[in-house]
């Protein structure tokens, strides 16, 4: 294995120290992305072609049939995550390179995530720290979930972990997928109610997406989406940016049309959300969903594993 390169473009995979020990104990050559940056495509085939590499950990760089085609030394990638929008996966199978990836690893990182954004907002708990902050003794406790209908778009893994830790909170859960898993046993055992996404979106208090960035969900919910929701509803999205359409979204904030937003994704990151720092009801955070310690580990040492098993076998195949 010692005559194969690793190429580490992941910024937080590379700035653990953990990860990086345990990728390198197997003998590669790692070469991480030291600059902390988010490689765009030319930057992309830069790094991957300076080094040589054989193989790749991706996070969020979008990985082009340009990237590919560029970089003949690359065999694998290894993702690190779960969401696979960001591979051009029918170039990945036409120049032969392989995949390693493994779903549901931060799935409670994310529910607890969205879980901040709901009780900071209801309880209005994130708006009181920061009057308190300037002085302001404002004795307004918000509203209990528990009294809510929260309303999940996308019953996938996230979705589902979520669901589960609301159903001890005993609010109302609805949710809307593309595949009708109202017959599945959990879903039945639990009582989650499937509905339309109109239904969804006319019923809900809370409302959190958790659905991949396809050609079906982008903008999934915009302007004909906001004249249905109730006009104090919550929306929270920790999915990809494109599927909200957060100027719209925020507008409808300002205009007291919506009762709040928080994302935790963006169409290009790292954003700026300095603009709304006056905005109590405007919550943002820079793509930290799936971001916990826990959650981290859990999927770089996939990531690792993925590469191990790869060169493993093509080294007994030799």
């Amino acid at each position: 294995m010692n005559n194969n390169i690793v190429a580490v473009a992941s910024p937080s995979f590379s700035q653990s120290s953990i990860l990086v020990n345990e990728l390198s104990s197997y003998g590669f050559k790692v070469v991480l992305n030291s600059k902390n940056i988010r490689f765009n495509e030319k930057s992309l085939i830069e790094f991957i072609n300076e080094c040589e590499a054989n193989a790749i950990v991706i996070g969020l760089e979008k990985v082009s049939e340009k990237v590919l085609t560029s970089c003949k030394s690359l065999n694998f990638i290894s993702k690190f995550g779960v969401g696979l929008d960001n591979l051009d996966l029918n170039a990945c199978e036409k120049n032969g390179i392989k995949i390693g990836w493994t779903p549901g690893l931060n799935n409670r990182s994310v529910t607890e995530l969205v879980l901040s954004f709901t009780l900071g907002h209801l309880r209005n708990s994130t708006k009181a720290i920061y009057e308190m902050s300037k002085g302001i003794w404002n004795k307004n406790g918000g509203k209990e979930l528990s009294k809510c209908i929260f309303g999940i778009v996308g019953l996938g893994n996230i979705g589902m972990d979520l669901a589960r830790v609301l159903k001890g909170f005993g609010c109302n859960i609805l949710y809307y997928d593309i595949i009708d898993k109202s017959m599945s046993e959990e879903v039945m055992k639990l009582g989650f109610q499937q509905v339309t996404y109109q239904a969804l979106l006319k019923e809900s208090d809370v409302i959190s997406f958790h659905v991949p960035l396809t050609e079906q969900t982008q903008y999934m919910f915009s302007s004909e989406q906001l004249s249905i929701v109730k006009p104090d509803c919550f929306i929270i999205n920790t999915s990809r940016g494109a599927v909200v359409d957060f100027d719209k979204v925020c507008s409808a904030v300002l205009e007291k049309r919506l009762g709040g937003f928080a994302s935790d994704v963006f169409l290009e990151e790292p954003y700026d959300a300095s603009r709304w720092s006056e905005v109590s009801n405007l919550y943002f955070t820079p793509h930290i969903g799936g971001n916990s310690k826990e959650a981290v580990l859990n999927m770089g040492r996939s990531a690792i594993n993925h590469i191990a098993n790869y060169f493993g076998k093509i080294n007994n195949e030799k």
